[in-house]
């Protein structure tokens, strides 16, 4: 893709490059921890949001300099299993992503921060985190990677929904924007795709945002990143966590077999959520600098109530959305996922389990996942 697509742009632009081939996994990461700042003025990305996640994080784990790395523009074209990144901001062909990169345009792209409470351990993710059903699909999947490529995710998921309990011991609770957030929509479109964008309509709750937004970050961001006062929020840090349970309101009988404490799907997405594959959609109604998280959380259900609404998604549009009783979306600025049990206590084959960050898997703990408003500046059509 790169001596292809993205090389004779470069050179017919007379813009100077180095290309760096990874040779394995952490390798990204590195490289973003090492290299000379100023020498840099834009990274594209040639890879899946895996890789992309490996850059994010490299940079923010620089010492002396992270606040000034993480304004650096960033590209993505992809070349992964599901590039889920580049397909929820309009970039799904390479093409349109190489010149993306080569024009330079950059807009406002939102980053959750991840916290790992057990671990102390603090992770940048711009698609979004899940336990649960997906989260198992994903774990067996990384056993096939090279066996199967991308169809280890449909052979996966079919084996989990086939041999697996989906009975998951999670909670949550959550924090809401505040009722005095701006409401400004953001003059840059995300792109395509975004139907906010299209729609235009301020009551979307979609917010204008800065590139260089301020965002403290306990262990993670620096806040030495500064942002006119109209182009950020105010999330007051006095709201008021919201406690969460399976068990959503409304919901019918059917859903409440189980103890509250169980669910079959947690799920925090950043952006809409399209993969290249097929023309599903999670979520829709995503900005990529609304300042705000997009939780779902889906009841234990049947196995014949999860192959309906598996039908209902594979046909694209909101057609999964029509059953509020299972798919309900809340509008979150921080949340706080908890493990029900503890981890002895949990069966044998739920232990194996580990929690999915853009789609690779780190060990299940409780996590706090803040949403940083703007805190990238993403090279877009």
């Amino acid at each position: 893709m790169f001596h292809e697509l993205l090389k004779p742009m470069l050179v017919d632009a007379g813009t100077e490059y180095d290309l760096i081939v990874t040779t394995g996994a952490g390798h990204a990461m590195d490289i973003a921890k090492s290299f000379a700042l100023e020498k840099i003025g834009a990274i594209a990305v040639i890879g899946g949001d895996g890789l992309f996640g490996e850059v994010m994080n490299g940079l923010n784990s620089r010492s002396s300099d992270r606040a000034m790395a993480l304004k650096i523009p960033v590209g993505i074209i992809p070349a992964g299993s599901s590039n889920c990144l580049a397909c929820s901001v309009g970039l799904r062909q390479p093409l349109a992503s190489a010149f993306a990169v080569a024009r330079g345009h950059v807009k406002p792209l939102d980053v959750l921060k991840v916290t790992m409470l057990d671990d102390s351990k603090v992770l940048l993710s711009v698609c979004g985190v899940s336990y649960g059903f997906i989260s198992e699909v994903n774990t067996h999947a990384g056993h096939w990677r090279w066996l199967f490529g991308p169809a280890r995710y449909s052979i996966c998921g079919l084996r989990t929904f086939l041999t697996s309990p989906m009975t998951y011991h999670v909670n949550c609770r959550y924090k809401l924007p505040c009722e005095n957030e701006s409401r400004e929509f953001d003059t840059c479109e995300c792109g395509p795709d975004c139907r906010l964008c299209v729609l235009g309509d301020s009551s979307t709750g979609a917010v204008v945002s800065s590139p260089l937004a301020a965002s403290s970050m306990e262990g993670g961001c620096s806040s030495e990143d500064t942002a006119s006062p109209s182009a950020r929020v105010d999330f007051s840090v006095d709201t008021e966590w919201k406690e969460s349970s399976v068990v959503l309101e409304p919901r019918r009988q059917r859903f409440n077999r189980l103890s509250s404490d169980t669910m079959l799907l947690f799920s925090l997405t950043n952006l809409s959520i399209r993969q290249s594959q097929n023309k599903t959609v999670w979520n829709a109604n995503s900005h990529m600098a609304s300042g705000y998280m997009d939780l779902v959380m889906i009841p234990v259900i049947s196995r014949m109530q999860l192959l309906k609404f598996f039908r209902a998604f594979s046909k694209g549009g909101n057609f999964h959305k029509a059953d509020t009783d299972v798919f309900s979306v809340i509008k979150a600025k921080s949340v706080e996922m908890a493990i029900s049990k503890s981890f002895d206590q949990l069966p044998e084959w739920e232990r194996r389990i580990q929690i999915a960050i853009d789609g690779e898997v780190y060990p299940l703990q409780p996590l706090r996942v803040d949403t940083i408003q703007g805190l990238l500046s993403l090279m877009c059509a």
